[in-house]
């Protein structure tokens, strides 16, 4: 009783210093990620504007845009006689880049466009049957589909002014 006493004190103590981190960062302002289009495909590009609306002038490195890719990996764990699922979330491609310096960003809004090219490589595209048995096991879940978000920040000193997005590439 005593342990799991511990572990919802330390689950709640993690909680609130999450909570208290959002509300420090939200405090600075907010950014906003708009695309024009929320599907591409691979060695195609994502067309938009970043906009920052900051309660007091900021002085910060960079505002950074960037694609990332998840996976879902599900592996099968066999321990004293008892087979289990286990899965866990891999981070497949990382890719950012700045699109402003360091400089003092202005406290109101302001916009920023960006264009951001979807790499040729990024998917494995089966052509024919093939292509189309690989489709319907993706969908069945029996092989991981990858996840896309276009991410930006704004990298200040503390905590930095964050935004994600999901996104689909073919």
């Amino acid at each position: 009783m005593l342990i799991f006493l511990i572990v919802v004190g330390l689950c709640l103590l993690g909680l609130f210093i999450w909570l208290v981190l959002f509300i420090i960062s939200k405090l600075k302002g907010g950014i906003a990620i708009n695309v024009d289009n929320y599907n591409a495909v691979a060695g195609g590009k994502f067309i938009g504007t970043i906009d920052l609306k900051l309660r007091n002038p900021l002085d910060a490195e960079s505002l950074n845009v960037g694609l990332v890719g998840y996976s879902k990996r599900n592996r099968l764990v066999i321990s004293n006689g008892r087979s289990r699922n286990r899965s866990s979330t891999e981070k497949v491609y990382d890719s950012r880049s700045p699109i402003s310096g360091k400089k003092i960003y202005p406290a109101g809004k302001s916009s920023y466009k960006f264009k951001l090219e979807v790499p040729a490589n990024l998917t494995n595209q089966l052509e024919g049957t093939l292509g189309q048995v690989a489709k319907v096991a993706q969908m069945a879940g029996v092989i991981p589909r990858t996840k896309w978000y276009l991410i930006s920040n704004l990298k200040i000193s503390g905590l930095d002014i964050k935004k994600k997005i999901r996104v689909n590439i073919d």
